[in-house]
């Protein structure tokens, strides 16, 4: 066939061509051999092989089928790229001329636009930046292609609107009587105009809002579109929050202090920022006197809107806020689509709003408009032409008039055709339009209106015309550029679209025009306005073969997918790292704070770069998979897959990524590097988005050492950390790990969709999760006790919540709303869940009772009595089967129709959940000893028991999978197993959860950990080898009764999880202390059963000490010794060049709580003990063996926890506690508490300032626990941190500088020690504590606390401190900051959760290196030297 359809004449076609058919001959025959060798086998071979040769021959032909389809496809996109390559040598010279011209204007034009724009300053600029308001959403904007309303026409409908808004308004007394309404709402907050597509709704917002602008009444527009952030429905409010503020300056200050308080306002839920964005604010504003009593908003086109809801998502969140709105009053227009028209139907909007149908328009008052408008234009078009006094004549004008049919889109396009400057025929091209349109009028299509039909004619002409204009590779362009002008994702400006199909310049403006009278294009030299078509019904027209019969239009849209997706990609490749060219001084701020930084995306992302990284994906996923574009796509995903991050970091739209990613891993067979991108973008999210500069300062470093990214990317940006010690090796299950916004986490549940997780909280709240990014969306927030249980509606748009406060509550997911409050039980409510038909609920109480809630009826609940003790767990099954677990060893199966129990299943132990087989066939029940029993559910059998050895009671959660498999939580082990024989599936050790929940694929896992809420890949797959287990009754252990909402307590061990590249060997066991030497070259780790000494720039161990109980270690001034305490409270001494031991002191009777080398030579130790002294240990290591002694220099009753030693040597400071208050009558101590000792639960608090000799200075009572201390390099001030967060600050300039002063009267009055008392963000103990580099700020390790000038030290008023070495801290939300290079401490990398330290103890971070234990029990090492 191929040999048949080529020339025998080599030359007569081009070398591409035959390559392509070479290619496709020789694929064909490939398949042709392979199908021979089948044919050729014996036959018997043939019949016992014949089902995998029906595979085979199946195979052959699908891989047949799609070469032939990639040679149609590429050959169809070359034709149409060669025709438009003709002409380009002809045009080159012109193109280039042409453009040079348009370019000198366009400078010309932008510098007159500077000269006279506003620039954005001050509080507006700072709103702007917070809010990110679509300026191009406003209904004057100059992009906008609206228009008012004709004189003369819409005169009625004006009326009405102006009459409802005001009904004092001047207008009325020149407009003419209202239209009939439907039934008048007074007092109305919302009027909804609303018509179906075409009747001018547009048109008539943008008129009122002009008028209402020009009468200082309107407070904000928001026109939306199909094109990018006009079609969010989170740009909505927060709009118009920017415009009033701009307009009204009390609304401004309130809504600044709102940003001020949530910066991240703007990405929340719709409902969330109306209440937070534009009811607070109105609440101050309003207080002011000269507030408006009358404030226009304008909503325009809501329908266009991305809204998937069943009720309009902007509609359910105006309805929950409507009372509060005053003096706000709400036009919104709209086609009446069955979500908006639900919306309206709400009661709250349904008594606020007043109704105005266009579509109820008598018909002789819109034929009159019509007539007017048609009249008006005609006559432009008259004495344009300079036409006779009677054209058009009066039959054409009621020919035309006829067809319009009442639509002004139809008559608007018609003006346009007839008046198309390029054609210059305005007789000739009315005539065509009759013609045309009298032809349609006699043909029916199937399907069509008339209206419709008029419409598809009118398109036809102009194409029609379009085709007379252009020749044949003009239209070749022209089909390819209403491609994407009809399948773009976003519109585009000409420019835009030039730069991404990659046409010469001006190409766009050059063949577009031929279709003016249906796309509207910018004037020229404005090249940043997009190209709008005049109605959404031309790209419907053009993509319907039934409709566009013209193959030279018609779109197809896999094709057209297809190219752009190239150009895409192809656009995409001139990315770079730091496109923007931001300086690295801005590195460490987020991206909102970096000067100037929309203007360099405008420099640097050209509106082509920004589409294509928006919506690369979006058309790859529609386009036909041929060579190019997979060579493209693998081209762009070994360079630039990072750089696209960076972008999308910059264009704040990273949440994308994740979707698209997993979207173009289905598209192709090589997904490595897209997954690879898609776990950092899950991973690394928070930092990402914040800042670009983070995906390399951030993921790039704490990345596992084998991604495939980092191993590319790792060595493109030299001002990075490098992570010496610590990292994983590869991705472990872990997808994200998230710090709640609120409290300890109680529940947790997947959406039916797997997209979002709602978690309920000890205080109450319900939040919202994405599941994709780990990131809290939303917070639900009503109950008023711990949320123990949350249930999501069988379609996912209603969350339940069952509370201690006693109540359940259903919640509107969109709105963030409570829909209902339910009071039945009189104790707290333990578990909540839905039915498969979502018409009841059900929940579970403390008060041993299960309450049935009838949804949709609203009828009276139904309680269940049987349970004698509190009900655990409420789940349904099939066939109206409800499931009740509870702590009197039964489970429960209910009949929901008669509610009675049909099954008492009873246990040996406490059921702590239940859950059924999709098919009702088993019931697993979960017992507080770990065991899990299952039972036939038809007869009440109990089939067998399961228990796996490796885990331990109690058993949180259970989930029946479609297979019959069942998964299981038990303390840190996820099991999986074979419900119908008990075979062990799999069985994985994963961190310890207090809540787990399974999503209904089978395919993630999440877990709580106090208020951490993780997200792991967790696979309900079937390992090829069972894991025997044996039978529960032999698996017995001793057990603790343990509730499913219990707290671990603190300082419980953690599973870890696989991946890290240095999970300790067995024999060191675990980490108990750790120290960075002074000159940061060494690291000393304690373990239980041994010491190792690390170099710190490579992580190499570089000397093993056997030694056991180091549970505090230090190293000498110069870091030739290092100590570490025993077992034995005895205090072990180390040469570190050899390694050999040097002393071992003992005297301490109890623990070894603090240590510390003094002295210039470092051969002096002081160290504090719970036996209540403070010694000071000599060592002479000059002498062979070195010489020992030891003093004690103070003693007490008391225990000390703490001890400081000043830089000098000259002064101690220790905190001590007692069961008894301290003594304060020893002649010691020279200055007495100023107050009297205080009580904390039992225990006495105190500090105590020593002088070198161990006399006491200054003693003082404390009200906390003091867990750490520290001296300002002077030694006048000092530091004190607490169990609970808190640091305070002491003033010793007088005490010291008194005490210089030997001996004191005992006349002289006691010094003044000021006390300043500070909270860190974190609530926890406080065990890393000093003044910032020179003094400026107090540092601990999660917080940096400045300092007033009063307050600062010495060297930081002197600037004596550039020898101090820099330090770090860790801050609450994972990023890490280093102090002493600039003013104030620099954000420098953002460190995942999974290698965050575990103990804050365990923690060193000075100079360049930062080295603590991770989470994992893994000695996490980094060098800063280059971040």
């Amino acid at each position: 066939m191929l040999n048949k359809a080529i020339p025998t004449d080599p030359t007569k076609f081009p070398p591409a061509l035959k390559e392509r058919l070479e290619r496709l001959t020789n694929q064909v025959q490939s398949i042709a051999k392979k199908a021979e060798t089948l044919q050729t086998q014996p036959w018997l071979i043939r019949v016992l092989n014949a089902e995998d040769a029906a595979g085979e021959v199946e195979s052959y032909a699908n891989t047949l089928t799609w070469y032939i389809h990639s040679f149609t496809l590429e050959s169809t996109m070359a034709i149409e790229l060669n025709l438009h390559a003709m002409t380009q040598d002809m045009r080159q010279g012109v193109a280039h001329l042409s453009s040079q011209v348009a370019h000198g204007f366009e400078d010309v034009r932008s510098d007159i636009n500077r000269l006279g724009a506003e620039p954005i300053t001050g509080i507006k600029a700072a709103l702007y930046s917070s809010l990110r308001p679509v300026i191009q959403a406003r209904f004057d904007h100059g992009d906008s292609n609206h228009v008012s309303c004709d004189r003369n026409t819409r005169r009625e409908v004006l009326a009405s609107i102006c009459l409802w808004l005001r009904p004092d308004d001047p207008r009325l007394a020149t407009l003419p009587p209202l239209l009939p309404t439907s039934d008048e709402v007074p007092g109305s907050s919302i009027l909804w105009i609303h018509g179906l597509a075409g009747f001018g709704k547009s048109t008539i917002a943008r008129t009122i809002a002009q008028w209402w602008k020009e009468d200082g009444i309107l407070g904000a527009t928001f026109f939306c579109a199909r094109d990018g952030e006009r079609s969010n429905l989170r740009s909505i409010f927060r709009t118009i929050a920017y415009q009033l503020a701009c307009r009204y300056p009390a609304f401004c200050d309130a809504l600044t202090r709102v940003i001020e308080a949530d910066p991240d306002i703007r990405v929340s839920l719709p409902s969330q920022q109306l209440k937070e964005l534009i009811v607070e604010p109105l609440k101050s504003a309003k207080t002011q006197q000269d507030f408006p009593s009358r404030i226009a908003v304008v909503i325009d086109a809501l329908d266009e809107c991305t809204d998937q809801e069943a009720v309009s998502t902007i509609l359910k969140s105006l309805s929950l806020h409507i009372s509060e709105l005053t003096p706000l009053k709400f036009v919104i227009t709209s086609r009446p689509e069955e979500n908006i028209t639900r919306g309206f139907l709400l009661d709250t909007l349904r008594a606020n709003t007043q109704q105005l149908s266009l579509t109820k328009v008598p018909r002789p008052v819109a034929q009159r408009d019509i007539s007017n408008f048609l009249k008006r234009r005609l006559t432009d078009i008259r004495e344009r032409y300079s036409l006779g006094p009677d054209w058009p004549p009066r039959s054409q004008f009621d020919a035309l008039l006829g067809l319009a049919d009442g639509l002004f889109i139809y008559a608007a396009t018609a003006i346009l055709f007839v008046g198309d400057d390029k054609v210059r025929d305005p007789d000739g091209q009315l005539l065509r339009l009759l013609e045309a349109g009298r032809s349609a009028t006699v043909t029916e299509g199937e399907g069509s209106t008339p209206a419709l039909r008029m419409l598809d004619t009118l398109y036809k002409q102009v194409l029609n015309r379009a085709r007379e204009k252009l020749d044949e590779s003009a239209r070749a362009r022209l089909k390819i550029v209403l491609g994407i002008v009809t399948l773009a994702e976003e519109r585009l400006s000409p420019a835009s679209i030039d730069a991404l199909l990659k046409l010469s310049s001006g190409e766009v403006r050059r063949i577009l025009p031929a279709l003016n009278a249906v796309v509207h294009m910018p004037a020229v030299g404005d090249e940043h306005t997009p190209i709008r078509v005049i109605h959404l019904s031309f790209p419907n027209f053009l993509m319907d073969p039934s409709r566009c019969t013209s193959p030279e239009f018609l779109v197809n849209p896999t094709i057209h997918h297809t190219y752009i997706a190239l150009r895409c990609l192809q656009t995409l490749q001139s990315m770079k790292h730091n496109i923007c060219g931001i300086a690295s001084e801005h590195s460490h701020l987020f991206n909102v704070d970096i000067p100037g930084l929309p203007d360099r995306i405008a420099q640097h992302l050209a509106p082509a770069l920004q589409y294509a990284c928006k919506y690369w994906v979006f058309h790859l996923c529609r386009a036909e998979l041929g060579e190019e574009l997979l060579t493209a796509l693998d081209d762009f995903c070994d360079t630039h897959l990072l750089h696209w991050l960076e972008a999308l970091s910059l264009l704040g739209c990273l949440d994308a990524a994740v979707d698209a990613l997993q979207s173009a891993q289905a598209r192709t067979d090589a997904p490595k590097l897209l997954h690879d991108c898609e776990r950092i973008v899950r991973a690394f999210y928070l930092p990402i988005s914040a800042s670009f500069f983070q995906v390399y300062k951030s993921a790039i470093v704490f990345s596992p050492t084998e991604s495939p990214l980092r191993l590319r990317h790792a060595a493109e940006v030299p001002d990075i950390a490098r992570l010496v010690h610590g990292a994983q090796k590869v991705w472990n299950a872990t997808l994200s790990s998230t710090t709640s916004p609120s409290d300890y986490i109680y529940a947790l549940e997947f959406s039916p969709d797997g997209r979002y997780i709602v978690s309920g909280h000890e205080k109450g709240a319900v939040w919202l999760w994405n599941t994709q990014t780990g990131s809290p969306l939303v917070p639900f927030e009503g109950h008023t006790g711990a949320v123990s249980s949350v249930s999501f509606s069988p379609t996912g748009k209603e969350i339940l919540s069952g509370s201690h406060d006693t109540t359940v509550k259903i919640w509107d997911v969109a709105t963030a709303s409570c829909l209902a409050t339910w009071e039945k039980h009189s104790e707290a409510v333990l578990s909540v869940t839905w039915a498969p038909d979502g018409a009841l609920a059900a929940s579970g109480s403390d008060d041993r009772t299960v309450v049935l809630w009838h949804v949709i009826t609203g009828e009276e609940p139904v309680v269940l009595l049987g349970h004698e003790d509190q009900v655990n767990h409420v789940g349904f099954a099939a066939k109206g089967i409800l499931l009740s677990a509870s702590d009197d060893k039964t489970c429960r199966i209910w009949d929901i129709h008669t509610k009675t129990a049909i099954r008492v299943l009873r246990h040996s132990s406490s059921v702590q959940c239940a859950t059924a087989s999709s098919d009702g066939g088993f019931v697993a029940c979960g017992l507080d000893i770990g065991e899990i029993v299952i039972w036939n559910c038809g007869d009440g059998r109990q089939l067998r028991s399961l228990a796996n050895p490796r885990t331990r009671p109690p058993l949180i959660s259970l989930a029946f999978y479609p297979n019959n498999h069942l998964a299981a939580y038990n303390d840190s082990s996820c099991t999986l197993w074979e419900a119908s024989n008990g075979e062990l599936l799999k069985s994985e050790d994963i961190s310890y959860s207090h809540s787990v929940a399974f999503s209904r694929d089978g395919v993630l896992i999440a877990l709580a950990e106090a208020s951490r809420m993780t997200v792991q890949e967790w696979s309900s797959g079937v390992v090829e080898q069972p894991i025997q287990a044996p039978s529960a009754r032999n698996y017995v252990r001793t057990i603790g009764i343990v509730t499913r909402c219990c707290k671990r307590v603190l300082g419980s061990k953690l599973g870890r999880e696989g991946g890290a590249e240095d999970n300790l060997d067995d024999t060191d066991g675990e980490v108990t202390d750790l120290a960075l030497s002074s000159d940061r070259r060494l690291v000393l780790v304690a373990y239980e059963r041994r010491l190792r000494l690390l170099n710190a720039s490579t992580g190499e161990c570089m000397r093993v000490i056997k030694h056991s109980g180091g549970w505090h270690t230090i190293w000498s001034p110069h870091g030739d010794l290092f100590a570490c305490t025993g077992p034995d409270t005895m205090i072990h001494v180390w040469e570190t060049e050899t390694g050999r031991p040097m002393a071992t002191f003992s005297g301490h009777s109890k623990r070894i709580t603090a240590l510390c080398f003094t002295g210039d030579e470092g051969q002096q130790i002081v160290s504090a003990s719970w036996d209540g002294t403070i010694r000071r240990w000599n060592l002479d290591v000059q002498k062979d063996p070195p010489e020992t002694s030891c003093e004690v220099l103070f003693g007490s009753n008391e225990s000390i926890e703490a001890l400081a030693v000043s830089s000098d040597g000259q002064w101690i400071l220790s905190a001590s506690w007692s069961d008894f208050p301290p003594r304060t009558s020893s002649a010691d101590v020279l200055f007495k508490p100023s107050g009297q000792p205080s009580d904390c639960g039992g225990s006495f608090y105190t500090l105590r300032l020593l002088h070198a000799t161990g006399h006491v200075l200054w003693m003082e009572h404390h009200r906390h626990w003091i867990g750490s201390l520290a001296f300002s390099e002077g030694c006048t001030r000092a530091l004190a941190g607490t169990n609970g967060g808190e640091v305070f600050l002491y003033d010793l300039t007088q005490l010291i500088a008194l005490s210089s002063n030997h001996p004191i009267s005992p006349s002289v009055p006691p010094p003044l020690v000021q006390e300043r008392k500070f909270d860190t963000v974190s609530k926890k103990c406080v065990h890393h504590l000093s003044f910032s580099r020179g003094g400026p700020g107090i540092l601990t390790e999660s917080s940096y606390i400045p300092l007033d000038q009063d307050l600062q030290t010495l060297c930081a008023r002197t600037g004596a401190h550039s020898c101090l070495p820099f330090a770090y801290y860790l801050d609450g939300d994972g990023w890490l900051w280093r102090d002493g290079q600039d003013p104030e401490p620099r954000r420098i990398c953002w460190i995942p959760p999974s290698i965050r330290p575990n103990y804050w103890m365990h923690w060193a971070a000075s100079g360049n290196t930062v080295v603590y234990v991770g989470r994992q029990g893994q000695v996490v090492l980094a060098d800063m030297s280059r971040a």
